[in-house]
């Protein structure tokens, strides 16, 4: 039952099988044990000390070979072929080029909202960009005469381009949702992702300045990029791109991410880094695996017991 709960504790429900198979192992290595130690009691010639079995033999390494291999394969970090950081800098790299070819075109860049005469909001900056993402198919379909949550408008919703896909790994957001954003900062547009700015994609949302406050602060483990790990995780930051200028942002001060998008040398940087990387030491998990490992291989101080049994009856009947 130590065990059981030790596991379940540590590895979540696959504590179970776990602590199973551990225990089948050490009955196996019980019954082999005990059956020595009997046929040690058996009338018979002794054994030269050479062929005498040791204390610490075959069947307790192979538990100790079990266990260490079962906990470097459970702990060890899944890889993966896939960078959820490296994805959506591509794709936002991509929407800051068609917000680029926009402004060549028009002389100016998009405005975040269109509004009508009365002030109602009409379109969002990801619908006017259509034209430049290489989707015309979605482009001729959308009603730019009709406000963005016309029936026929919001019928479009569902076939989001991908350029605005969420890339969290640990937040699940609807089809026709993004949480992609477009933040004006100086003569400029900041593009970025923060799960507190999901929204329809073709909702018209405006962020204002303070919005930078968000990206300064320090997120939980479901929040934004990170490398998590058993023993500590490093949290990644969040991504933020400008043209063709990413900035990896840890937590640090909102008038210091203003203050890189603002350095002139910032374009010899294909990736910028502002603040300080971050890690988080999970303690909780060293000790349930301390825990863990020293229930697992407490048994053998009762192997210790029947081994040394069985050697003394050895002697004894020589």
């Amino acid at each position: 039952m130590t065990l059981h709960a030790a596991a379940t504790a540590l590895f979540g429900w696959l504590g179970a099988p776990i602590a199973w198979f551990i225990l089948l192992v050490w009955w196996q290595v019980f019954t082999i044990a005990r059956r020595e130690s009997q046929n040690a009691l058996a009338p018979r010639e002794p054994l030269p000390c050479s062929e005498q079995r040791p204390a610490f033999a075959k069947p307790e390494l192979v538990v100790c070979l079990l266990v260490i291999g079962m906990l470097v394969g459970l702990l060890m970090p899944a890889t993966s072929d896939t960078d959820s950081m490296r994805h959506a800098e591509i794709s936002m790299k991509m929407v800051a080029h068609a917000l680029s070819e926009y402004e060549q075109e028009h002389g100016r860049l998009p405005p975040i909202v269109t509004r009508d005469e009365h002030g109602q909001a009409l379109h969002s900056w990801r619908a006017l960009l259509l034209p430049y993402l290489d989707e015309p198919q979605l482009q001729a379909a959308y009603r730019y005469n009709e406000p963005w949550n016309s029936p026929h408008n919001v019928a479009l919703a569902q076939y989001r381009p991908w350029h605005f896909r969420g890339y969290y790994p640990n937040d699940e957001i609807a089809a026709e949702c993004t949480a992609m954003q477009a933040l004006p900062v100086g003569d400029r547009y900041v593009l970025c992702e923060h799960e507190d700015f999901v929204s329809n994609w073709l909702e018209p949302m405006q962020l204002d300045a303070d919005a930078i406050d968000a990206f300064a602060n320090a997120a939980d483990a479901r929040q934004g990029f990170w490398h998590h790990g058993i023993f500590s995780s490093q949290y990644r930051g969040r991504l933020m791109v400008s043209g063709a200028v990413s900035y990896q942002v840890y937590p640090s001060s909102s008038s210091a991410i203003v203050t890189a998008m603002a350095d002139p040398q910032v374009g010899m940087h294909a990736r910028k880094i502002v603040g300080r990387p971050w890690r988080v030491w999970h303690t909780r998990n060293a000790v349930l695996l301390a825990v863990f490992v020293a229930v697992t291989l407490y048994p053998f101080r009762w192997l210790h017991r029947i081994t040394r049994g069985g050697l003394e009856a050895k002697r004894s009947g020589g």
